[in-house]
């Protein structure tokens, strides 16, 4: 059931195939360290706000202690460290990598907490697809309005909305413990 389930995502990735550009590092390749994160985080310094970018939700309680959270998504910038900031690759490995997504979320709490670069290291990604320039939040207190129960019962607090090409959203959200992705394996 499980290599079905793997298929049928690879599949769905697939289908929402994008042009990306070559000759990026993996992101597994930069340099990642433990310190803590400054207080004010600049995540302009490895994210490349675009236009495109400017509609996209910048404030959510993602982890849902009731304080503004902060969201900077853009193009990573791979030649930059990692320096202050935690990544986050919630999706598995398809194929081989030779860039990762071009696409990332940086995620700044509101109470010092850390800072998050959610990614992807596949070459072709959700977070690539045109279709993600229309993500929203779905606040806590509406999470009933999600028709998977997986979200609704494990999200602590604001829940990432990424819509894809085939019509089926994915979903990332803090689980209380760590970032978790929930893509449903349906058709549009």
């Amino acid at each position: 059931m499980l290599k079905i389930k793997q298929s049928l995502t690879l599949i769905v990735s697939l289908l929402i195939l994008i042009n990306c550009s070559e000759g990026q590092a993996p992101l597994t390749d930069v340099p990642v360290t433990s310190q803590s994160p400054p207080a004010s985080f600049e995540f302009e310094k490895i994210l490349n706000n675009t236009e495109e970018s400017s509609t996209l939700p910048t404030k959510a309680d993602l982890n849902g202690d009731g304080l503004v959270d902060k969201m900077f998504w853009g193009r990573r910038n791979s030649n930059v460290p990692l320096s202050g900031v935690t990544p986050v690759n919630l999706w598995p490995e398809y194929a081989e990598v030779t860039h990762g997504s071009l696409r990332a979320i940086g995620v700044s709490y509101g109470a010092d907490l850390g800072n998050f670069l959610i990614y992807d290291t596949n070459d072709t990604s959700v977070l690539d697809a045109d279709a993600a320039l229309s993500a929203k939040i779905i606040q806590h207190k509406n999470i009933g309005l999600i028709e998977e129960a997986v979200v609704s019962e494990r999200a602590k607090g604001d829940v990432i909305v990424i819509p894809t090409e085939a019509g089926i959203d994915t979903y990332i959200f803090w689980n209380g413990l760590a970032f978790e992705l929930y893509e449903p394996l349906d058709y549009p």
